[in-house]
């Protein structure tokens, strides 16, 4: 990766990522991706983000190659010292080439989205989000809604609840809620005892829950 800032307000990142899966002895994934982040600090509570990305997945396996060409634009708005709005556009452009090409759809996919971020307090945060998207499956609005809460200021005692809800409109009808829940409870600096509550639960497949205890210590 590469980092340059020609202006004060101005930041551009560089980056070229390439990675090989081989399986039995054979090179069945290749992928490259080269991408370019401009950021710009437009004012002092506006700035916004500008992407480019070429990525190409060569896939031996299945006989196909699948090219992307991507590019995004971002708007993020301090309104106030609670809130931030942001809103963004992004535009996928995919090739698919090879005998495998034809088994898969067109991955082209349009997307216009804008999201909410309501901070009261450091240890609330609320997020809403809208995305509009337009892919090989349909049109539709994909809706998210999360919420991050610490009752607590730091103690012998840590709780946190983290609820997601997200809803496809885009592909299916689809509705699926995650709930996160932990407790800490700090014996002394190097000691502690943790629960952890996890659930995945969509209304169209199986759902997923899980519960873990874990202690800690450290001389």
């Amino acid at each position: 990766m590469l980092t340059w800032r020609p202006l004060r307000t101005l930041d551009v990142d560089l980056s070229y990522n390439a990675s090989d899966r081989d399986i039995n002895g054979l090179d069945n994934n290749h992928i490259e991706a080269t991408q370019l982040l401009a950021t710009a600090q437009l004012l002092r509570t506006l700035r916004s983000e500008l992407l480019f990305e070429r990525n190409v997945t060569e896939d031996q396996a299945n006989l196909r190659r699948i090219g992307r060409w991507i590019a995004s634009l971002g708007l993020i708005a301090q309104l106030t010292s609670q809130v931030e709005l942001t809103l963004r556009a992004r535009n996928d452009d995919a090739d698919t080439s090879g005998a495998g090409a034809s088994q898969i759809p067109d991955p082209s996919e349009q997307r216009y989205g804008c999201a909410v971020l309501y901070r009261p307090t450091e240890r609330l945060i609320v997020e809403i989000e809208l995305n509009w998207l337009d892919n090989f499956a349909g049109a539709g609005l994909d809706q998210r809604f999360n919420i991050d809460w610490i009752p607590f200021e730091g103690g012998s005692i840590d709780l946190q609840f983290d609820y997601d809800r997200t809803q496809n409109r885009s592909i299916n009808d689809a509705t699926t809620d995650r709930w996160r829940a932990a407790a800490r409870w700090t014996l002394d600096p190097r000691t502690f005892l943790e629960l952890q509550y996890f659930a995945n639960l969509p209304d169209n497949a199986p759902r997923t829950e899980v519960l873990q205890l874990a202690f800690n210590f450290s001389s």
